[in-house]
């Protein structure tokens, strides 16, 4: 098994932002003051994907996300940080469509890449593991993400590790997991409420939602 090498810690910040709902935090940054990015691509895609976080705010979709990455990087594709992560991108994007296949994308493939990431004491980190966990959810693998989810809670006990942004990723997927299974997800649910994100924000329209049915009955 081949080892990847690290993504530039830069732009792989802003995209874990990106896909932790952190929107406001991206268009907030001055890239051109917090952070230092090692190439021009890198820096356009920074940009691009500040733009496209400002449009997820105002109410535009991200479904141009990975066709705005790989036009940015059409002419570096020789460079392996920017193969690397074109790669991580098509990943997490395979995490979020109920499709087979988007744009090459798909779960099975993120499957694999963050397999592979987590086979490596190299690569291996909390978050790579907690991808992994999603993609073995969207693929119905529930004795394996079992497993993911159990790496997880050792993980955070060993190093006594606090992510706030994926605290509440960790959460849902344990409520995902718990779902499925049929077991309970009560105190589940009250911990994720206590975070202030797009899931819980959905959670409380629909509960809202359903109050109001049950009240019309």
């Amino acid at each position: 098994m081949s080892d990847y090498p690290v993504p530039e810690a830069e732009l792989y910040s802003l995209i874990q932002l990106f896909y932790s709902g952190q929107y406001e935090e991206i268009v907030n940054s001055d890239l051109s003051s917090d952070f230092d990015f090692s190439s021009d691509v890198h820096l356009e895609f920074a940009k691009s994907l500040q733009r496209r976080a400002k449009a997820i705010i105002d109410g535009s979709s991200n479904d141009q996300l990975m066709s705005t990455y790989e036009s940015e990087i059409a002419l570096s594709l020789n460079s392996s940080d920017d193969t690397l992560i074109a790669e991580f991108a098509k990943a997490w994007k395979g995490l979020t469509i109920d499709d087979e296949n988007i744009d090459d994308c798909s779960a099975k493939g993120a499957y694999y890449f963050f397999d592979e990431l987590c086979g490596s004491d190299n690569t291996a980190t909390l978050k790579t593991w907690i991808c992994l966990l999603s993609a073995h959810l969207k693929m119905g693998h529930l004795e394996e993400a079992n497993v993911c989810l159990d790496k997880i809670k050792s993980m955070e006990q060993s190093a006594n590790l606090k992510l706030e942004n994926w605290q509440r990723a960790i959460v849902i997927n344990e409520i995902a997991l718990n779902s499925i299974q049929g077991t309970p997800i009560d105190d589940l649910v009250k911990q994720i409420k206590q975070f202030d994100c797009e899931y819980t924000r959905d959670l409380s329209e629909k509960e809202s939602l359903f109050d109001q049915v049950v009240k019309s009955f």
